[in-house]
């Protein structure tokens, strides 16, 4: 079995949404940066990045932010 780790972002922040209402988004760390570190260094091979705010949108909004969490690992 694969356990992908999951970063949320909208608005710039990493959240959770519950049952996938934006009305619910929680702040749940403080960096994105940290965050996908912190993942890499417990033995992930793959993180899931989810743009929430392109979902809603339906266009990409965190491309650059998505290129720059994936430069700072392997």
């Amino acid at each position: 079995m694969i356990i992908l780790p999951a970063i949320d972002i909208l608005g710039g922040e990493c959240v959770r949404l519950f049952k996938g209402e934006y009305s619910t988004a929680r702040k749940v760390a403080v960096s994105a940066f940290d965050t996908i570190k912190e993942f890499e260094n417990a033995g992930a091979q793959f993180i899931h990045l989810v743009d929430l705010d392109g979902a809603k949108e339906g266009k990409t909004v965190n491309r650059e932010l998505f290129y720059s969490l994936a430069k700072t690992v392997n």
